[in-house]
């Protein structure tokens, strides 16, 4: 591993980090509860049906691209994952952290850690969106998956928001 490739590495880390801590606290569940236990204790005025997180399914996919892309051949050239890289395994340490709060019901400190892993995604989608002139496999593999992914998180932390031990939901939606 040469010195300046080895954010790929470290990105591959941290995904494997997160692919296994996502699968633990489904299969063991890490502190005894799984992730829509806790959530089904919280009554949010936002929370979707179980089939529609099947979308994390797809934006796991599209950053497994993102942590394939650098190791392709002719990558080095455009040097767009590079900045990304550091911002990456930070939002991956908080995604970790996160979970196991979230798992042993230390709701709000997790709720913090959630908005920490929300500005890392913001900060990887500005830079995302400064590429010049991205080549397809930038815009399907570096680009969408961190769009769909702060997305996500975005709905994500509006409903955390919401889970606050013994209060009532924060907000209303207001349709007219």
């Amino acid at each position: 591993m040469s010195r300046n490739n080895s954010y790929k590495w470290w990105n591959l880390l941290f995904f494997l980090g997160v692919l296994v801590v996502n699968t633990l606290s489904v299969t063991l569940p890490l502190g005894g509860n799984s992730t829509s236990e806790i959530s089904d204790r919280y009554h949010t005025l936002l929370t979707p049906a179980g089939y529609a997180f099947s979308i994390w399914s797809l934006i796991y996919l599209l950053l497994a691209g993102f942590i394939v892309y650098p190791f392709r051949q002719g990558t080095s050239s455009r040097d767009s994952v590079r900045p990304i890289s550091i911002w990456f395994v930070l939002s991956y340490i908080f995604n970790m952290g996160w979970l196991f709060l979230w798992q042993y019901l230390y709701i709000e400190l997790s709720l913090a850690v959630m908005l920490l892993m929300l500005i890392t995604l913001i900060v990887i989608y500005r830079k995302t969106r400064s590429i010049t002139s991205p080549t397809p496999g930038e815009q399907w593999l570096v680009k969408l998956p961190f769009s769909l992914y702060l997305g996500l998180d975005l709905r994500c932390h509006y409903c955390q928001c919401q889970c606050r031990p013994g209060k009532e939901p924060v907000g209303r939606l207001r349709v007219k």
